[in-house]
């Protein structure tokens, strides 16, 4: 041997363990078995809930639609109703100042009718939330098999697989749970935004104009006849409020609200009618409706369903009985 062989070093051998290959875990359950239930489990509890958001989707779609239609109508309503006021405005104007004094109240109900409509666009803020593009709440939360399948390649034992599986389904459940949660919330502030301010803010004006309209038959004809002169005026100055109430109509025509349909002598109705006051009528039965004090109108809902937007304050038929008349 030379000297040069001396110095490279013998290769050892590998050992016995060395040449074994580490043997794989064996598993007390079959995994795909385990995979196959964990998303069988997951789609049927993953089913009411999918239900659930698909219809609340869908509702606020049928409400965002709603608030872009409602939002340039009643932009427009505002609008032609300041150039109505402007109008009355210069017919006052033209008048002799006697008439023009006696004409000034109702005047000035009128211009308050202006601006309350003015107010619903300006600045603006509150109405257009009512147009606003609805957020997404999120989308539920799915677990695809492989990371079913990772899950449980992370132990070898059955029990703990079965844990896991349990653990992560009520995992999942709480957290589509809010997500549906969240989607009805969603749909529920948008209708009750869009409801409140028809019924809180448009339909008070509408009844402003209703009562300046019904007041003002006798004061005109009395103003017609003393003041002859002006009288094609003034029967132009009280069509204002025909055309102001038209106006809102139109609106609420565009939107499918509509004035409920209630006749004096129908029987009253405590889902639809809110009584204001009961008075004997020997002419008529117990609750049935002797008169309109305000009118109530419905909204078309969401699947085409007719509901209350306002009830009709009704004045109520009570007879004494013939006991009591006896008596």
């Amino acid at each position: 041997m030379t000297t040069s062989e001396a110095q490279v070093p013998a290769q050892e051998e590998p050992t016995i363990l060395e040449k074994q290959e580490t043997p794989e875990r064996p598993f007390e359950f079959d995994l795909d078995e385990l995979v196959a239930s964990a998303k069988k489990s997951e789609e049927a509890q993953l089913e009411e809930d999918r239900q659930l958001y698909d219809a609340n989707f869908e509702e606020a779609c049928y409400w965002e639609t709603y608030g872009k239609k409602l939002v340039p109508e009643i932009e427009c309503a505002a609008n032609a109703a300041k150039a109505m006021i402007a109008e009355s405005q210069n017919l006052v104007a033209a008048w002799p100042e006697e008439l023009q004094k006696e004409i000034k109240n109702h005047q000035e109900g009128l211009e308050i009718i202006g601006r309350m409509l003015e107010r619903l666009v300006t600045p603006g803020e509150r109405l257009k939330k009512l147009a606003e593009d609805l957020e997404s709440p999120g989308e539920l939360r799915v677990i695809e098999a492989e990371q079913w399948r990772t899950l449980f390649e992370e132990t070898t034992e059955k029990d703990l697989a079965l844990q896991k599986m349990q653990q992560t389904l009520k995992t999942i459940g709480k957290d589509n749970y809010k997500i549906v949660s969240l989607s009805n919330d969603l749909v529920k502030n948008r209708r009750d935004q869009i409801l409140s301010f028809l019924e809180k803010q448009v339909l008070p004006i509408l009844d402003g104009i209703y009562d300046g309209q019904k007041l003002m038959p006798p004061r005109i004809e009395e103003f017609r006849q003393r003041y002859a002169e002006n009288a094609e005026a003034l029967a132009v100055w009280y069509e204002t409020y025909q055309k102001l109430g038209a106006e809102l109509e139109r609106v609420f025509e565009q939107i499918d609200v509509h004035e409920m349909d209630v006749a004096p002598g129908t029987v009253v109705d405590f889902e639809r009618h809110e009584p204001l006051a009961v008075e004997p009528d020997p002419n008529m039965e117990n609750d049935q409706i002797k008169e309109v004090a305000r009118k109530g109108y419905d909204y078309m809902a969401y699947r085409g369903e007719r509901l209350v937007l306002r009830a009709a304050q009704v004045v109520v038929v009570k007879n004494e009985s013939e006991t009591q008349e006896l008596s």
